[in-house]
């Protein structure tokens, strides 16, 4: 499923979470111009879901999210721009036994 902001990313977790349908990941920008990005939506995701697995994405290297994910209630990152091997391997890491 697609979300055009972090207000549409909640929703639908939030919809499927009552649903008994949670999603199992998500990937997350870290700013969305205009919109609500990763670093606010993570905090209310974890209020619904605390065990989903969340990466931000961004390319801005140097934001303190992308240095230390884990402290912001992300699972992991992945750095823009990011080949198809460096997704399956971050999936791999995080998803690979589930």
């Amino acid at each position: 499923e697609y979300a055009v902001s972090g207000h549409d990313a909640l929703k639908a977790i939030c919809e499927a979470f009552k649903a008994k349908q949670q999603f199992l990941a998500a990937i997350m920008d870290l700013t969305i111009p205009g919109g609500m990005g990763g670093r606010e939506t993570i905090k209310q995701l974890r209020e619904i879901d605390k065990d989903m697995f969340v990466f931000v994405l961004s390319g801005y290297s140097e934001d303190p999210v992308m240095a230390h994910p884990t402290e912001y209630g992300f699972t992991d990152k992945i750095q823009k721009p990011f080949r198809k091997g460096e997704l399956a391997d971050l999936f791999a890491r995080h998803l690979g036994s589930t």
